[in-house]
C-alpha cells in the first residue's frame, strides 16, 4: 500500500523538543542568577553615586557623553524599559482664565 502526505505537510523528524524559544533561551544556572544580581547592585550604587551624577550632568552639558555606555548602564541596574505606546487621542480641555469676561 502507498502512503501519501498531504500537499505542504511534512513530518516532524526536524522538530526538536522544548520548541524554538527553549533553544535559543536556555533557563539560567544559579551561577548566572547570582552574576546577574551582583551586576544589578553595582551598577545601581555606581548610578546613585552623587559624584556619579554630577559628572554625568557636566558630560551631558558639555556634550561629551557616549550614548551607549549609559543606555547599557540603566538597561543593566533597572531592565528593559516598557514597550508599550499609548495611542489614546488626548482629552481636550479647555482653559479658563479667572479674570476671564
Amino acid at each position: 500500500m502507498l502512503v501519501t502526505k498531504a500537499r505542504g505537510k511534512s513530518g516532524n523528524r526536524n522538530l526538536r523538543r522544548g520548541g524554538q524559544d527553549r533553544q535559543a533561551n536556555p533557563p539560567k544556572t544559579k551561577e548566572q542568577k547570582a552574576r546577574d544580581a551582583e551586576i544589578r547592585k553595582i551598577t545601581r550604587r555606581l548610578l546613585l553615586d552623587k559624584t556619579y551624577q554630577d559628572n554625568l550632568k557636566e558630560r551631558l552639558r558639555s556634550g561629551k557623553i557616549q550614548p551607549g555606555v549609559e543606555v547599557a548602564l540603566y538597561y543593566y541596574a533597572f531592565g528593559k524599559p516598557p514597550d508599550s505606546v499609548d495611542s489614546r487621542p488626548p482629552t481636550p480641555i479647555r482653559l479658563v482664565h479667572e479674570y476671564a469676561k
